[in-house]
């Protein structure tokens, strides 16, 4: 029994050790949470990201349309919030026994603080005004006049990489004891990798438009139909502006 996760005769190199490791101590109960929670606000973060952000290729009406209502952004915001936070403080009561890829281990802990930073500056630059009551044409001119800024131009370019990261490995961190068979655990590799790499190229090219009104690759930024602005309703025809004041509580007698 103590040698049976030994290399046998005819195994393929390494062979010994993946037995030993399918067979070897389930991840804790916090350590599988920590792995669960990581992988529910990054991706939950980046699938809304890709869906607004990625909408102003159509234009600054394209990008209104998706951002969609109140209720939904705070949805996303508690989802997002929710999951990082309690992602964290799992982190910290795991600390070194936090759940990581051999190797990864400190990029991850990097990626992870890059990437909540990121994040949340997002939930308070996006759906935070949003959930306030902030129109999406107020949000789109907001992100417009800040995203030139040197200091948001970094910390979009440094997030978007640090949510692709996330994307590679903490799908692979959660997975990591339920795929067993090398070839198999290869295969996921490569398509976590695919999709942290995907979200990094079109991620980027959104927040271009939004920093220079151009994208990095792909065709020009589409006009796209004029939005609606809405407007105080207009007052009869035929009264005066004094009349109007007047008749407002508080106006002018």
């Amino acid at each position: 029994m103590a040698r049976q996760d030994a290399e046998r005769p005819g195994d393929a190199p390494g062979a010994g050790e993946e037995r030993g490791r399918a067979r070897g101590e389930g991840a804790s109960p916090s350590a599988r949470a920590a792995s669960l929670l990581g992988v529910l606000w990054v991706g939950v973060f980046a699938a809304s990201f890709l869906f607004e952000m990625g909408a102003v290729r159509g234009g600054r009406a394209a990008f209104v349309e998706a951002l969609g209502s109140p209720t939904r952004a705070g949805i996303q915001a508690a989802l997002v919030v929710g999951g990082l936070l309690g992602h964290l403080g799992l982190l910290l009561v795991l600390r070194g026994r936090a759940p990581s890829l051999p190797g990864y281990a400190r990029l991850t802990v990097v990626a992870t603080l890059v990437g909540a930073v990121f994040a949340l500056a997002h939930v308070a630059y996006v759906w935070w005004p949003r959930m306030q009551g902030a129109t999406p044409i107020d949000v789109y001119a907001g992100l417009r006049e800040r995203m030139p800024q040197h200091a948001m131009v970094g910390l979009y370019a440094v997030g978007v990489a640090s949510i692709a990261l996330l994307l590679d490995l903490l799908p692979r961190v959660a997975a990591d004891r339920a795929i067993r068979r090398p070839a198999t655990r290869r295969w996921y590799a490569a398509g976590t990798a695919a999709l942290g790499v995907a979200f990094f190229a079109l991620g980027l090219n959104a927040t271009a438009v939004f920093v220079s009104g151009a994208p990095l690759f792909g065709p020009p930024v589409s006009p796209g139909p004029p939005v609606a602005v809405e407007r105080p309703p207009e007052a009869p025809a035929g009264v005066a502006p004094s009349e109007r004041s007047a008749d407002r509580p508080g106006g002018a007698p």
